[in-house]
């Protein structure tokens, strides 16, 4: 425990230096021309907090933003490094309760196919019917199981006869049932294989439909969290510029950036869900 203890954070820091060197990057590989604007901080920041959580998201997000304007804009880098923390922190919680969402779909639907699969194979107990002869058995007339009462008669040769043709017929209806149990034996196997393949199918539908959960509510995480770098950027320029009409000009080109980023965030996400379910 101590050693898996000691080793978890090493990787979470390395893990979180990693993602603030491609917030980095990412934020520098833009694409600006005339009021048009673009860059892939936010998109690392969001696939951040989806992949190791709230604190990770914002260090990397505020960090990497921050050295990025440092390089570019630099104006706007003790915004951006507010800005883009709290956008890092608040997906990441965000994508914590979308976890739990989905882990809690997958664990009652999974639970319900089992059930049913369970339901449709029965535990069957076999037992024995019939008392196994002994060979200390007696017959009615004192004698050991097996030797002969009397000698056998005329009367007794016709009816030993009139038994072995009994016997024959029997045996012949035996068989019958025999084949009758076989049919059906194979009967069942076919419907437990049927059973088998829809549970398979139930599992199948329930994995489409768990990346459909995904997908459907991880674009609108995105589109929030981007939003609220949108409305800390307006604050931060109606400071800088001095009004709010200076600061409403720059708001489509943040828009533009957060419905981009958080388009390619939600296909990246989708995309890594499918791989880890």
């Amino acid at each position: 425990m101590k050693k898996t203890s000691r080793h978890f954070p090493t990787k979470l820091i390395a893990y979180t230096a990693l993602m603030t060197a491609l917030t980095y990057v990412g934020t520098l590989l833009g694409f600006s021309g005339g009021q048009f604007y673009f860059n892939l901080g936010d998109t690392v920041i969001l696939v951040c907090a989806y992949l190791f959580g709230p604190i990770p998201a914002m260090l990397a997000g505020g960090l990497g933003a921050f050295l990025g304007d440092l390089t570019v804009y630099p104006a706007t880098m003790l915004y951006t490094l507010v800005i883009k923390a709290i956008e890092g922190l608040v997906a990441g919680l965000l994508f914590i309760l979308l976890k739990k969402v989905c882990a809690k779909y997958l664990a009652s639907h999974m639970t319900s196919a089992m059930k049913e699969y369970m339901a449709s194979h029965p535990t069957r107990n076999v037992g024995q019917t019939g008392d196994a002869a002994s060979p200390n058995n007696e017959n009615s007339d004192g004698t050991q199981a097996g030797e002969p009462a009397f000698e056998e008669s005329s009367a007794d040769v016709e009816g030993a006869l009139a038994q072995s043709e009994h016997e024959g017929a029997f045996k012949t209806r035996s068989v019958k049932l025999s084949q009758t149990d076989e049919i059906s034996q194979c009967d069942v196997e076919v419907s437990n294989s049927k059973s088998k393949t829809s549970v398979y199918d139930k599992i199948r539908i329930v994995k489409r439909r768990l990346l459909a959960i995904t997908y459907g509510l991880s674009f609108p995480i995105c589109l929030f969290c981007t939003a609220i770098m949108m409305v800390g950027y307006f604050i931060a320029q109606a400071f800088i510029y001095g009004t709010y009409a200076a600061a409403l000009v720059a708001l489509p080109m943040d828009a533009v950036q957060a419905v981009i980023s958080s388009v390619v965030a939600t296909e990246i996400i989708a995309l890594l869900s499918t791989r880890s379910k």
